[in-house]
């Protein structure tokens, strides 16, 4: 089974990724995560909610297994690492916490499968987002617009015994 972990940075937070959903099935990423991102509306994220019109990134991360055993066993391994580092070189001492001790952690161990599930910005997937992209689509602004243009033409009036009419020469009074 799959695992999804999502991260975002927002307005608020621009510098670093946050960790906001955790050991999520892909069912569960869908209903909680993408649904309300791909409509603009907030998401909420344990005890936090978070506008996704502010989200100015996303990363989706799949592991094999939970966060937990994954972090853990990556700190396990970073630490027997650094262990070995300062045995091996005692002129020179490796201090690090190592890798896995906190959950942004997980984008450094798992598969970034974000572009398998966010294909556009956030609020473009509900229906007034479709709406908008059509109404923002070159050829429906050439078209619209060329139709105002005749519109107006024949609002005024031309063609009809005016600049348009006599074969081209000066209107006749």
């Amino acid at each position: 089974m799959s695992y999804y972990h999502v991260l975002i940075t927002t307005d608020t937070f621009i510098d670093k990724p946050k960790c906001v959903l955790t050991d999520l099935s892909e069912r569960a990423l869908k209903k909680s995560f993408l649904k309300p991102y791909m409509q603009g509306r907030r998401i909420l994220c344990g005890n936090e909610i978070y506008d996704s019109l502010a989200v100015r990134s996303v990363i989706i991360i799949e592991t094999s297994r939970t966060i937990e055993i994954e972090l853990n066993e990556a700190n396990e391994k970073d630490l027997r690492e650094i262990s070995w580092r300062n045995r091996e070189d005692p002129g020179f001492v490796f201090f690090s916490l190592g890798i896995g001790t906190k959950p942004e952690d997980i984008s450094c161990i798992g598969m970034d499968v974000t572009n398998k599930f966010i294909t556009a910005p956030p609020g473009q997937a509900g229906f007034g987002g479709k709406i908008l992209a059509f109404i923002y689509n070159p050829w429906v602004i050439t078209v619209v617009g060329g139709l105002i243009v005749i519109l107006l033409a024949w609002w005024l009036g031309w063609g009809q015994n005016g600049a348009l009419t006599n074969n081209g020469s000066a209107p006749i009074h």
